[in-house]
């Protein structure tokens, strides 16, 4: 599991103000390794990850992309 409490470590952040970048390092049974970033407006953003795990008995690889925009004003 990625994120808190999931044996994660996010190290290498960078924010220039318009595009976040990192590495990923999870611990545990499955030891995944990553890299991503996420560029982002007032208005929309997009954000890639990859990670991989290499056990000794296989390699798995795995790439999401996500994008968003703003639909408006939430209702009330």
């Amino acid at each position: 599991m990625l994120g808190p409490g999931g044996g994660c470590e996010f190290t290498n952040r960078r924010d220039d103000g318009s595009v976040y970048t990192f590495a990923i390092v999870c611990g545990g049974r499955c030891r995944w390794r990553g890299v991503g970033s996420v560029r982002y407006g007032a208005a929309s953003m997009e954000a890639d990850l990859e990670l991989s795990e290499t056990p000794a008995d296989r390699a798995f690889a795995t790439r999401s992309h996500v994008s968003a925009r703003r639909l408006g004003p939430c209702k009330s």
